[in-house]
């Protein structure tokens, strides 16, 4: 899996889960994804969502 913003390689699962490495997380988002000194994850709570055009859904991939 690699970074949505800049195309690196992703190691941590926490990065994979999000889509972006550190880095690219806290540019976009203007957070760390880990808090500073406590190591404690951000919750999905604090992640905008939003949808992307033409995006496929899992069933529209199965189905294709």
């Amino acid at each position: 899996m690699t970074c949505v913003a800049c195309g690196r390689k992703l190691r941590d699962p926490i990065s994979m889960g999000r889509g972006y490495g550190p880095v690219c997380y806290e540019r976009e988002f203007g957070k760390p994804i880990r808090e500073k000194g406590r190591h404690k994850l951000q919750t999905d709570g604090d992640i905008p969502c939003y949808d992307i055009p033409g995006q496929m859904t899992l069933d529209d991939y199965l189905k294709g």
